[in-house]
């Protein structure tokens, strides 16, 4: 009886060293690289809708006259436009994305013209590039950079 307890002997702290080991190093970084992958993809759906809601407040500028005539004025310039993004997204995203006015570009394009990414407009076009770094703070790699490139059609003629 003793012989066959004898082989047996430490395979049970070889286990959990084992289990352990494999939780630290495989379970745990692949679990915080998707938790951080879906915090990205938050981040960046958030920042779209902030750049939405931006361009539809400058086009509420606009009196229901020119809405019937389809004739949509922009009242503000590009420059503005990148001052509403900026002022929009850093105050709705504070404590986690770091900005510089610089690195958003806001155009706007009229009809027919090609978007950077190759998408041409029927309507009046805007588009938004924005390069921004995402802060994780208390984690490991505590900054992760991202681009985003967005583009809203207004059905105007």
């Amino acid at each position: 009886m003793k012989e066959g307890m004898d082989n047996k002997r430490g395979s049970g702290a070889a286990a959990a060293v084992i289990a352990v080991s494999v939780v630290i190093y495989v379970i745990l970084p692949l679990f915080t690289s998707i938790i951080q992958k879906a915090i990205i993809y938050h981040e960046t759906a958030r920042i779209k809708d902030v750049i939405e809601f931006a361009v539809m407040s400058l086009a509420t500028c606009n009196d229901t006259l020119s809405f019937s005539e389809k004739d949509l004025v922009f009242y503000t310039e590009e420059y503005d436009l990148t001052g509403i993004v900026y002022d929009q997204v850093s105050v709705q995203l504070k404590d986690m994305v770091d900005l510089n006015k610089e690195d958003i570009k806001a155009v706007v394009c009229a009809k027919g013209t090609p978007c950077i990414c190759g998408y041409i407009s029927v309507h009046l076009l805007i588009y938004v590039d924005i390069d921004a770094t995402l802060k994780f703070p208390g984690i490991y790699r505590n900054s992760h950079a991202f681009s985003v490139h967005f583009h809203i059609e207004l059905p105007v003629t």
